[in-house]
């Protein structure tokens, strides 16, 4: 299941960090071949592909948390298909929750492995 989404949701995200890199080589090229209008212009458009990114890496792990988390109740989080700083989010968000409504004393959260590019 995780693959399935690994492909439906980051896909998008890693196609804006592929342009973004290609981008900035074109930049760094046309500034070194002197053309800075050029340099610059490119430039810009990596950082739009790089905001691009950030924002659909992000819908990505809210996407996929829900769907992996779809089925379990609030005491259990299953977070495969997650980098670890989005896990680390997700779970910090939880505990903060479930400090706040004490119901129980004992938390139990489940990570078998990340992904790592």
């Amino acid at each position: 299941k995780q693959d399935i989404l690994w492909k439906k949701y980051r896909g998008p995200a890693d196609k804006e960090v592929k342009l973004r890199n290609e981008f900035f080589e074109k930049s760094k090229k046309a500034f070194e071949s002197g053309d800075k209008e050029e340099a610059k212009k490119l430039s810009d458009l990596a950082k739009e592909h790089g905001k691009n990114w950030e924002n659909l890496k992000q819908e990505a792990a809210e996407n996929i948390y829900k769907e992996m988390n779809a089925d379990n109740d609030e005491y259990t989080m299953d977070l495969h298909g997650l980098f670890v700083d989005e896990a680390m989010k997700f779970v910090t968000e939880r505990i903060e929750k479930l400090k706040g409504e004490e119901k129980k004393t004992q938390y139990h959260y489940r990570c078998w492995k990340s992904f790592k590019r």
